[in-house]
């Protein structure tokens, strides 16, 4: 299978981190061409760059408008970096790698139309790398997923060695270095014939070279070591996730030569049912402070506000969020129905927020629009989740039974003079909004049931009902295509 022309320069690229018979370890090249107002940040000192000074890994450039600025890597190629920005050094390999992981998603979906065409694999999912060829974070997980499936029926050690070079560069578009570098492992092991050896062995260099960033986090100071303990553990366990982050439990880790690069401090306060995290991150090898933050809120809801405080940090970090484990994840496994890509959805409330708070009986109000074909009409359903795994149907209800939505159209749930209102009720905790775009109108409560209830009870198992019982409302309703947006919210208590 032909690869980009990047791979060969990736592998090229890779090469200088093998290097350090001349070089640091973290030196990627040297300057070549550098004309008008640009600095160099290196360890909190401001350098000015001169025709072949050295230029490291940690490394930032800002470069004024008009400026021009070259980068000469170890193996003779040039980068041209952008004028009237400021760059991280190592953002010049991410976007390589970036563009190998586009490469190879248009190339999985080629695989998988010839693989189709050729074998007659009538259970291929082609639908699901997106018919624009959007790469999303779903789209990517679903084609990981199709590589792993077909793995297990493939016989062909080439073909098995060019999907698992695919799986590894899907790995890298969702920033998990780390898995992607087990994969490339794997592919070292497998290729008998040395035939990928050069390719391998540069992106296992680079990615060495690169690494997950790994952060320690300090125990927080507190009064109550049991408190101090849960927002360890929860910190610990969500900045985990991803694993786009390596996390260190030992202050003493933070050493010269411990490959720590970030910091979290903090302390508690607290009195009575009052808590407030106070955190601070700081980037270890130039001492710059990446964030201070101060999140009040309730004992009771620690573990929500907590949550908060490891998704600013992951931010911070990585600029990409900690991925949501929620209940959403059983309507993207459903079979048969494809992604409606002509359409794009919003959905918000009326607060603003990752994970916007409300208290109990707080009035909440849903917004929602979609961008789609100006041509056509869609159908939107609306329904929520609530912490005890009750399902409801919002929209429509009996309050207002006409779904059908204009494209570019701004919609409010309550509508504006509504004879209604929502009031969050229930169990504090998280609370998901689900809104299904259709071309079609999409069946889920009956009539008898949606005149005897305001806003149906549907299921008091959403797993259950997202997973088996929404594909059989869509069968019944001849749904082939649906757009999922999703919202959530916590509901606290008092």
């Amino acid at each position: 299978m032909k690869r980009n022309m990047i791979y060969n320069f990736l592998f090229i690229f890779c090469m200088l981190f093998i290097s350090t018979g001349v070089f640091a370890e973290n030196v990627i090249g040297v300057v070549d061409l550098a004309i008008g107002k640009i600095i160099l940040f290196r360890e909190g000192e401001e350098l000015k760059p001169k025709r072949g000074m050295e230029v490291e890994l940690q490394d930032r450039i800002t470069s004024a408008k008009n400026a021009r600025f070259t980068i000469r890597l170890l193996d003779g190629n040039k980068i041209k970096v952008p004028e009237g920005e400021e760059l991280p050094v190592e953002d010049i390999i991410v976007q390589a790698l970036s563009g190998r992981s586009s490469s190879a998603f248009k190339a999985f979906k080629a695989f998988l139309e010839k693989l189709a065409k050729d074998k007659d694999y009538d259970s291929v999912m082609i639908g699901t790398m997106g018919a624009r060829g959007i790469m999303d974070e779903t789209s990517i997980k679903k084609s990981i997923r199709e590589i792993d499936r077909i793995l297990l029926a493939e016989e062909d050690p080439a073909l098995v060695l060019d999907l698992l070079l695919m799986k590894a560069d899907l790995y890298l578009e969702l920033g998990n270095y780390r898995q992607a570098k087990i994969i490339y492992e794997e592919l070292k092991n497998r290729d008998k014939e040395k035939k990928k050896a050069e390719e391998i062995n540069g992106l296992l260099a680079i990615l060495t070279a690169l690494g997950n960033k790994k952060i320690c986090i300090d125990p927080f100071i507190c009064e109550n070591p049991e408190l101090s303990r849960l927002v360890h553990n929860i910190l610990c366990t969500d900045l985990s996730k991803s694993g786009m982050l390596l996390v260190s439990e030992k202050k003493d880790e933070t050493k010269h030569g411990s490959g720590i690069q970030y910091l979290l401090t903090g302390n508690i306060l607290y009195k009575d049912t009052d808590i407030s995290i106070a955190a601070q991150l700081t980037a270890l090898q130039c001492g710059e402070v990446m964030g201070v933050w101060s999140i009040p809120g309730h004992k009771d809801t620690i573990d929500f506000f907590t949550q908060q405080l490891a998704g600013l940090v992951h931010h911070a970090i990585t600029g990409k969020d900690i991925p949501a484990q929620n209940i959403t994840r059983y309507i993207d496994e459903l079979e048969g129905i494809e992604p409606l890509d002509e359409v794009d959805v919003y959905l918000g409330l009326n607060k603003d927020g990752v994970l916007p708070a409300y208290k109990i009986e707080e009035e909440l109000v849903i917004h929602f629009a979609l961008n789609g074909n100006k041509d056509k009409m869609y159908y939107m359903t609306i329904m929520s989740i609530g912490p005890d795994g009750e399902v409801n149907q919002l929209f429509p209800s009996s309050f207002n039974s006409a779904n059908k939505i204009k494209n570019n159209t701004h919609y409010t749930l309550p509508e504006a003079n509504a004879e209604y209102t929502f009031s969050v009720y229930g169990s504090p905790g998280k609370n998901y909004v689900v809104g299904i775009v259709t071309e079609h109108p999409l069946t889920l409560a009956d009539t008898k049931k949606t005149k005897e209830e305001i806003f149906p009870v549907l299921s008091s198992n959403p797993e259950e009902y997202l997973g088996k019982g929404l594909q059989v409302c869509a069968a019944k309703s001849n749904i082939k295509k649906w757009r999922i947006g999703v919202i959530h919210f916590m509901a606290l208590g008092e």
